[in-house]
């Protein structure tokens, strides 16, 4: 009985560890490409281009990915920015993001991206 509880115990917990996706439609092909800065270090992020080309086009855009999962409770925000290189006219898009106790993330955000 006390190996069954704690198998419960362990699945609930790890059903409290939530992911979001971050998606910004992107073009790599023309030199822009998207960076993010992050002033607390509470989630790991995992960046996926995806592609919308096929039949081995290319040229034709796509979207960026971010995954954040939480590592702790706290909170911290993520400034992304999409640039040419050597460029200071980029979109930008800030996030700030709270992950709870139970490792629930909640999000919010602003920038110039999202205005276009």
């Amino acid at each position: 009985m006390k190996k069954l509880t704690l198998v419960v115990i362990i699945l609930l917990l790890s059903r409290c560890k939530h992911t979001i996706e971050i998606k910004f439609q992107s073009n790599p092909s023309t030199g822009y490409t998207w960076n993010y800065t992050m002033t607390n270090n509470i989630v790991d992020i995992k960046e996926e281009y995806i592609s919308n080309c096929t039949n081995d086009k290319v040229g034709c855009g796509g979207k960026t990915v971010y995954t954040l999962t939480p590592k702790e409770p706290g909170t911290t925000t993520i400034d992304f920015k999409y640039c040419f290189v050597g460029r200071d006219d980029c979109l930008t898009a800030k996030y700030d993001i709270t992950i709870s106790k139970s490792l629930r993330i909640s999000e919010t955000h602003e920038g110039t991206y999202f205005k276009k």
